[in-house]
């Protein structure tokens, strides 16, 4: 049974600020995580340990999400660029 796909309110205004087609590209990819969410080799490190990345090379955009096994659900935490690591700043701060 797939998970349900959340944003926290703050990565949501970010997704809806990425261009139509970085958000196209990064949706096809969030829509098969929800199959299989747990990908090991995305998983973050450090205090983020317990969050997953989502790329896009093409833009440069994150993905940040975590799972949430009770309720079912992944839950996006931030979206943003890794080359100034805003995606990952930003994902630490919501997480704590």
């Amino acid at each position: 049974m797939p998970f349900k796909l959340e944003f926290l309110d703050l990565a949501f205004d970010e997704w809806c600020k990425l261009d139509s087609a970085v958000a196209t590209r990064l949706r096809k990819k969030l829509d098969r995580r929800l199959e299989q969410p747990r990908i090991e080799s995305q998983r973050l490190h450090g205090t983020l340990a317990d969050c997953f990345k989502i790329r896009d090379d093409k833009s440069g955009s994150r993905v940040v999400y975590v799972i949430e096994d009770d309720e079912h659900v992944v839950l996006v935490v931030s979206v943003g660029k890794r080359a100034d690591g805003a995606a990952y700043r930003i994902a630490e701060a919501r997480r704590d």
